[in-house]
């Protein structure tokens, strides 16, 4: 290609970019050292861009089922290209998906796979072990077996099997206790707290993600009255003290907007109540 006729495709390159696909920007990028510059750049701001427009609980939980670093350069575009994965699965699996007998499958296959909930966060579980690349990454294993403790039709069972699999969780939700901690995303009092719509696109919940999702865990195996805070075997006195606190600030979060607790599809939600969560916090006070 000549000089002239390169400095005319890069003047029409970017509308070009932003009607492709992204396997295929990747394909252009690699094509070409003159184009490799302005794709890779076009790519990581779009890549970018389209993870920022997912709930924010999402994002950080295809970081985790990934074992991405959030903070890389290429980091957007992996998630995304791995998050297609799960895309292509569940597309592929759509036809029979109206027979499925169990519940949570039903459960599973009614919520978004970028929603916010439990039944997300284990449908997404369930795509990626489908996935021969990610099937054996560390933390879709570990919340198959969520979604194992969901599937169980016996009731202590359940309850053990839930123990079991957020034991091997618990360092994730202390990880993001200590980041919302750092980050003073706790408010001071609850005249602090203010109404949010926890469903907002790319918004980031008031509340650590993984705490809601445990607790909606804890709901649904009907497991509240069970000390459920020791599933998460709190190694010391402080991280006593912080998950009693984030207990407490989750409560009046609820009591202020009662759909933050809302797991489920639309229809068929269950619902997490302030009351639920206040059951919990007080045995762990009166246990202290």
């Amino acid at each position: 290609m000549h000089s002239s006729e390169m400095e005319l495709f890069l003047v029409c390159l970017e509308p070009i970019l932003q009607f492709s696909e992204f396997r295929e920007i990747q394909q252009m990028q690699n094509s070409s050292r003159c184009l490799y510059r302005d794709a890779k750049n076009h790519l990581k701001i779009r890549c970018q861009s389209v993870l920022k427009g997912l709930p924010h609980a999402a994002q950080m939980h295809y970081h985790q089922l990934f074992d991405d670093d959030c903070d890389s350069d290429s980091s957007a575009l992996r998630i995304l290209l791995r998050r297609q994965l799960l895309i292509d699965v569940d597309d592929a699996t759509q036809f029979g998906q109206w027979r499925t007998q169990t519940a949570v499958a039903r459960l599973m296959t009614g919520v978004s796979l970028d929603g916010m909930d439990v039944f997300a966060a284990v449908k997404r579980a369930f795509l990626a072990s489908q996935v021969v690349s990610l099937s054996r990454k560390k933390h879709v294993v570990s919340w198959m077996h969520v979604l194992g403790a969901l599937e169980e039709q016996d009731p202590l069972q359940a309850k053990r099997l839930a123990a079991e699999a957020w034991e091997a969780l618990a360092g994730l939700v202390f990880d993001e206790l200590d980041k919302h901690d750092r980050n003073e995303a706790a408010p001071a009092a609850p005249a602090a707290l203010r109404r949010q719509d926890a469903t907002a696109t790319g918004e980031a919940l008031p509340v650590p993600s993984l705490l809601l999702l445990w607790l909606q865990t804890v709901h649904f195996v009907n497991a509240l009255d069970d000390q459920p805070d020791l599933w998460l075997r709190p190694d010391s006195c402080a991280s006593c003290r912080q998950l009693y606190r984030w207990l407490q600030i989750l409560e009046k979060h609820l009591e202020l907007s009662p759909t933050l607790g809302r797991y489920g599809p639309s229809g068929d939600s269950s619902q997490l109540r302030s009351r639920h969560v206040a059951r919990i916090h007080e045995r762990m006070r009166d246990l202290r």
